[in-house]
């Protein structure tokens, strides 16, 4: 699978900011009043140069971060591994067999099947990170911490492992995977005890 693609056209967003400030600058260069500070064309010309070096800068980090993407699976998911002794096909089978658990039902007005789970799953690019440690520390309210096998917020996971070799089976990804297929399902991403119930509920053993 390929990795994320390095232009988006929200970016081009920067892009045309940082042309119309470029020719808001020079209209302005070319229609100031005789006595015009010098220091107010400065100011213009760096506001605007600014503008247009945003669209390059994102580009170039986008490009940066693509090349820290391990691998990427056939769900689109994006996978830093971080040391952690994990393939593609390792993270495919379970996310497939997590896949075939899901219920063909109806709850709340939703539709749930296997096909609806892929779709939500690869109807875009998730990532996960993959972190040393049979924990990650989380800090919620009041600094209080609190352990987690792993976390997701978003398209975005983070995921503890022991050892370096780890079966990914012992580790919480396919929690993790089934977490963001359930928040687009029922478009919340902040369904977590939902979903923990819908777990239980239909076994999925994750």
């Amino acid at each position: 699978m390929k990795k994320p693609p390095i232009f988006r056209l929200r970016d081009s967003f920067y892009g045309f900011l940082g042309l119309a400030a470029l020719a808001i600058a020079l209209f302005v260069q070319l229609k100031a009043d005789v006595g015009t500070p010098t220091e107010a064309f400065v100011l213009m010309w760096v506001v605007a140069a600014l503008f247009v070096l945003t669209w390059p800068f994102r580009i170039w980090m986008r490009i940066d971060f693509n090349r820290s993407i391990d691998f990427v699976t056939c769900h689109k998911v994006c996978v830093f591994k971080h040391g952690y002794n994990v393939t593609a096909e390792d993270c495919e089978r379970v996310v497939d067999d997590m896949l075939a658990k899901w219920p063909d039902v109806s709850e709340k007005g939703v539709e749930h099947s296997y096909a609806k789970a892929y779709n939500a799953l690869v109807k875009d690019y998730t990532y996960v990170s993959f972190e040393q440690g049979p924990y990650l520390d989380h800090e919620r309210m009041k600094g209080a911490k609190v352990k987690f096998a792993g976390l997701t917020s978003g398209r975005t996971s983070r995921v503890a492992h022991e050892e370096s070799d780890t079966p990914i089976e012992r580790t919480a990804f396919a929690h993790e995977m089934g977490h963001i297929c359930y928040s687009v399902l029922v478009g919340d991403w902040w369904a977590n005890e939902q979903f923990h119930d819908f777990v239980k509920k239909y076994h999925l053993g994750v």
